[in-house]
């Protein structure tokens, strides 16, 4: 009995695939590691493919979408393998139907997968998704589904092939492919070695259709010329397959920026694998051993090919003039806009608007200002973000608003802030009833990750020509380009216009200044986005008073681009910049020489604390006289504190890449020690009251007696620019946590 499993059909082929292919099992291994092993948790990857969204819904349409992307991978899996199989299991040249037989034995990985997905798929969509059992099937069948559409149609195809009008074709390539000396005498090479090399696999059995076990007996001797013909049909398969996933890639390009076509991330990946998989398979077909070095020779031709040189960048900020003389970027020129003059203007200009400030409460009560430093963390990030400002605004009768002087932070907290002040902008000129609206959250909760990873495979890899026109400026449709339609979209378009829109609103006071940073690759330094001048955040005091040389710690960004058009720059791409998470969001070149490169501001602070700290310290002495004191709010995606975690032994491996791993860890860490100090710091030299409240995501310690069933398993949201609906839940009960609570009536008990 073991034997004649061993030497089964299915068994030999997963033993040849081992040995083989291994590059095809680790994209199944791969697959099976997301999904089911929840590789890259923290970044929120599996949740991808056990919960994909179209449309903005996690519907069935969404599954049925992957399954299709599931039927189009395991389909390229079965061709390639098809085709580097055959000169070893010869008897399918003899058999009827080879291509069907040969899936149906070739099953057990895609059939181990789908075992182990379906489980994985319904704890999630029952412990995350919050969805009834009727629902759940019904995206169970959507998904298989669509597996099947993709099965049914690959075989019809295959099917047509074996027709005369098809069967002609393929003789023509037949006879193009002999004129081809080259590419013939490698598939006659692999047609000879067939019989001396067929012993290498023993099969006694194999699956028949439907689903019989058969054994194999004498086989007719194998023809030259049946065997050549074989080789080239299956040859022109895989071409007609690989063209029509570029045309899907191409059609998905073309009108990405219709919702409609904004495929789940997951299936624009797994259509991506699929690709790889069939031009990896003909690769190594026609050029064995040389398939390594062409591919290594391929990339480093179309790196070299790709490059992006500073002079006409591919990733740019909308609404700069990239064709105009580059501003020079040297140190020289900064030494030249961080003058004195500068800052004593933009120094002046800020009093102007704290006076504004200060005349919105009554002479005889000087009230607290309040600076709002949120982190970054994503889409987790906006919407704790801006839940927290709904409930402190609705705890306060708006007071927390009013009372604002300054919005700082990163990322995702800065999106959240950033819509929320619009919000409350619009609630105060009457243009909207409140700013407690459920669909606030939501909208600033929807998923743009879809466009987003779209918008990276099929565009910035095989379209980077397409182009948008702006005010006369050519722009790239990159990612950048996605992820900014996007936002607007899903925000009604409030967040679609440049920051010189808000100057005279900030000027009146009517609704806080918002510092947006980036972080500067080139030097480190910070590049800061405001609709008013602040050159006196490039540095805390003027060249007089400075006692020592000091490094010119930013940039502003009006003055440097003041000749590019920089008050024209669209507020979503000041916070594009500010939140460029590395890889996924493309890091921005702007328009100097050399090429100013930025990303994201958590670099160097994730939570904006220093830019406050430093604004505070260049008005400290307006801010004593003119208020009772200053309160800094932190809203954070993630705890102050953690637990120490056990020491665990470590590999020879683990050891090499652990001191970049315990970096990153604890980047954030660090950088909570620097604001920290920063503060106390300030305590010292500010000469008022100084408080700081914070407000923390943190589901691991919600109270237990505020749950309700639906909360019981609540996790961390991942680092991503998706939230699944118990994740957005979890954001909405937080604020009611002890912890939170407790910081509620702190701030309130400050405020008296």
């Amino acid at each position: 009995m073991l034997k004649t499993i061993l030497y089964s059909f299915p068994v030999q082929l997963l033993l040849f695939q081992l040995r083989r292919n291994l590059l095809l099992l680790s994209l199944w291994v791969l697959l099976l590691g997301v999904t089911v092993g929840q590789w890259g948790e923290g970044l929120g990857i599996p949740y991808l493919f056990l919960a994909p969204e179209y449309m903005g819904q996690a519907s069935a349409t969404a599954m049925f979408i992957v399954g299709l992307a599931i039927g189009t991978f395991i389909m390229s899996f079965h061709i390639t393998a098809y085709i580097f199989a055959i000169g070893k299991f010869t008897f399918l040249n003899f058999l009827p139907r080879p291509m069907a037989l040969f899936c149906l034995n070739n099953g057990l990985l895609p059939f181990i997968f789908n075992l182990l997905f379906v489980p994985a798929f319904i704890h999630y969509q029952t412990e995350y998704e919050l969805i009834g059992s009727l629902e759940m099937l019904l995206h169970v069948l959507f998904f298989f589904a669509g597996q099947l559409l993709v099965v049914v149609l690959y075989f019809i195809y295959f099917q047509l092939t074996e027709q005369p009008l098809f069967g002609s074709f393929g003789w023509k390539v037949d006879k193009r492919l002999r004129k081809t000396k080259i590419t013939r005498y490698m598939t006659l090479q692999r047609v000879r070695n067939i019989r001396r090399r067929d012993t290498q696999y023993k099969v006694h059995s194999y699956l028949d259709i439907p689903l019989k076990v058969r054994s194999l007996h004498e086989l007719p001797p194998v023809t030259l010329h049946k065997s050549a013909k074989f080789f080239d049909r299956n040859q022109l398969n895989a071409l007609v397959v690989e063209l029509i996933l570029f045309a899907i890639f191409l059609v998905l390009g073309l009108f990405r920026d219709n919702p409609a076509f904004q495929i789940p991330a997951a299936a624009s990946g797994i259509l991506l694998l699929a690709l790889l998989i069939m031009l990896a398979g003909a690769l190594t077909y026609w050029l064995k051993k040389w398939a390594w070095g062409v591919t290594v020779i391929g990339m480093l031709v179309f790196s070299a090919l790709a490059t992006d040189n500073g002079k006409n960048p591919y990733h740019r900020a909308f609404g700069l003039n990239y064709d105009t003389i580059k501003a020079e970027y040297s140190l020289k020129r900064l030494e030249l806009l961080n003058n004195d003059a500068y800052y004593a203007a933009d120094v002046a200009h800020t009093l102007n608007i704290l006076n504004n400030w200060r005349a919105k409460f009554p002479n005889d009560s000087p009230p607290k200002m309040i600076f709002i430093c949120t982190s970054g963390g994503g889409q987790r990030a906006a919407a704790w973000t801006l839940r927290c400002l709904q409930a402190l605004d609705s705890a306060f009768q708006g007071r927390v608003m009013q009372q604002t002087m300054l919005m700082t932070g990163a990322s995702g907290g800065m999106i959240g802030a950033a819509y929320y002040r619009e919000i409350y902008r619009r609630a105060i000129q009457g243009e909207i009833p409140h700013t407690l609206s459920n669909e606030f959250l939501e909208r600033v909760a929807k998923d743009r990750l879809n466009p987003l990873i779209l918008s990276w495979i099929v565009s910035d890899l095989f379209l980077p020509f397409q182009e948008i026109i702006r005010d006369s400026l050519y722009y790239f449709k990159d990612r950048g380009y996605a992820f900014e339609q996007k936002l607007n979209s899903d925000m009604a378009g409030w967040l679609d216009k440049p920051l010189a829109a808000y100057r005279i609103p900030e000027q009146c006071a009517q609704i806080p200044m918002m510092i947006i940073a980036a972080s500067i690759i080139n030097d480190g330094r910070r590049l800061y986005f405001a609709a008013q001048p602040i050159s006196y955040m490039n540095n805390a005091a003027p060249l007089a008073r400075r006692t020592i040389r000091t490094r010119t710690r930013g940039i502003e960004f009006l003055r440097f681009f003041r000749h590019h058009r920089a008050d024209s720059l669209p507020l979503t791409t000041a916070l594009r910049m500010n939140a460029t998470f590395p890889y996924i969001m493309p890091n921005v070149l702007l328009p100097s020489e050399p090429a100013m490169e930025v990303m994201d501001a958590g670099l160097s602070d994730n939570y904006g604390v220093n830019d406050a700290v430093q604004f505070l310290y260049v008005f400290r002495e307006w801010i004593a006289k003119n208020t009772s004191g200053v309160i800094i709010i932190r809203i954070r995606d993630s705890p102050k504190e953690r637990e120490i975690k056990p020491y665990q032994s470590r590999s020879l491996l683990f050891k090499l890449f652990s001191p970049i791993e315990h970096f990153l860890s604890n980047m954030y860490f660090l950088q909570d020690g620097r604001n920290d100090a920063a503060i106390e710091l300030a305590e010292s030299w500010f000469k008022n009251d100084l408080k700081t409240v914070d407000f923390e995501y943190n589901p691991y310690y919600l109270n237990k007696n505020l749950v309700a069933d639906t909360l019981a398993h609540m996790r961390k949201a991942p680092l991503s620019w998706r939230l699944t609906a118990r994740e957005l839940d979890g954001i909405r009960a937080m604020i009611h946590s002890a912890e939170n609570q407790s910081a509620m009536r702190k701030l309130k008990g400050y405020l008296k």
